[in-house]
């Protein structure tokens, strides 16, 4: 390899750290070949190379898995509660209604005790 090829390559491996696990030739194919040219398995290869070996891109892509499970926990735990929440509701609903109910049965027994002591007031 001439000096400035391997100055490239420095520069190339001290740029973009995980292109310098590629070899050469699929360095060199990737940079001649047109991207609408190489295969999809090719791309993913270079992808997984260059991206997913990454250790930032790694511990957000960790990250972001560890997030998602604690998110679908979360969720599973919320199922499991749904039918209690539902009872605890059915149950608030009826004893709201039974206030409405005794709030109306307790107007008019009230306006039943007013006239009875504006009756008994007058004797």
């Amino acid at each position: 390899m001439d000096p400035n090829g391997r100055v490239l390559a420095q520069r190339i491996a001290d740029e973009f750290p995980s292109a310098a696990q590629l070899m050469r030739e699929d360095l060199q194919e990737l940079a001649d070949t047109p991207s609408d040219a190489i295969s999809s398995e090719k791309q993913a290869e270079f992808l997984d190379a260059l991206v997913y070996e990454d250790a930032e891109v790694r511990a957000l892509y960790d990250e972001h898995q560890q997030l998602l499970k604690s998110v679908e926990d979360a969720a599973a735990h919320n199922i499991q509660l749904r039918p209690e929440l539902e009872y605890a509701r059915q149950q608030t609903r009826e004893a709201f209604e039974d206030a409405r109910a005794t709030e109306a049965t307790w107007q008019v027994v009230e306006r039943e005790l007013n006239e009875a002591y504006k009756v008994r007031s007058n004797f």
